[in-house]
């Protein structure tokens, strides 16, 4: 079992027990009791349990993951402002690749009717039922195993689709952003698809709304990187936007951005 693999268990279990034993764990996993406290420490250090004597607890701070259909009703506005923003990165005829989740929905109703000809990949079925009212966009769904609660497709036939494809721009919306652990998703399953959509792209546009900001959830896509473009909403305090800026993070906060 990878290492991810157990992460996602040890936060399932966590989910529906308050402490978990290291004793229990080294048996489940089949591994060392070494292996299973470096775990531990890793989770601890993303702030996802706390470790105490003998196992973990759930983490004071840990965040819940919830599905598509409960994310829909959170930080709506938040989602919507920034979604405005990332539009204006958006040309006529642009070819362009959407992520699945909550916030690639209010993208995707913030494209709709702004453009007359777009073409659009994507693996989300809720961003497809959307935009496919439009009559001159040329959608791309990606086939693969259906996730009903994310109402997205994954799995390797989705990635292997993606990575035959180049697109001007990829538009991927993750669950952290951090400076020091980089930018994080809780759902696993998915961290391939969007590391796809980071690499077929000739620009990565990083989507997340400002509750996101400086929180690390289960697994790294990538690095915060220079090269690419990370879209907020203006609720982003100064302190965390100017620290950004100080690291050559190419961040907007509800402005317009003007094309290059």
């Amino acid at each position: 079992m990878l290492s991810e693999e157990r992460y996602e268990v040890i936060i399932n279990m966590l989910k529906t027990q308050n402490f978990v034993k290291v004793s229990d764990l080294t048996e489940a996993f089949g591994v060392s009791v070494e292996t299973v406290r470096r775990d531990l420490f890793f989770l601890e250090s993303r702030g996802l349990l706390k470790r105490v004597h003998g196992g973990a607890t759930c983490s004071d701070t840990a965040r819940e993951f919830l599905d598509l259909s409960h994310r829909m009703n959170f930080q709506t506005e938040k989602k919507k402002r920034l979604a405005i923003t990332a539009v204006s990165l958006i040309k006529e005829n642009d070819i362009i690749a959407i992520d699945c989740g909550s916030t690639a929905v209010e993208f995707a109703e913030a494209i709709k009717n702004r453009f007359q000809s777009l073409t659009i990949v994507t693996n989300s079925v809720a961003v497809l039922r959307i935009l496919r009212q439009m009559p001159n966009y040329n959608l791309i769904l990606t086939g693969g195993q259906y996730h009903k609660s994310e109402d997205a497709f994954f799995g390797p036939l989705a990635e292997n689709q993606l990575k035959s494809l180049s697109v001007c721009k990829s538009f991927v919306f993750p669950s952290g952003v951090s400076l020091k652990h980089g930018v994080t998703d809780y759902l696993i399953e998915f961290v391939p698809l969007q590391k796809a959509y980071i690499e077929i792209a000739e620009q990565c546009i990083i989507m997340a709304d400002s509750s996101k900001f400086e929180f690390s959830a289960l697994t790294k896509l990538c690095d915060v990187s220079s090269s690419h473009i990370y879209i907020t909403d203006d609720d982003l305090s100064d302190e965390i936007y100017d620290k950004y800026l100080s690291h050559s993070v190419n961040i907007f906060r509800g402005e317009k951005i003007d094309h290059a």
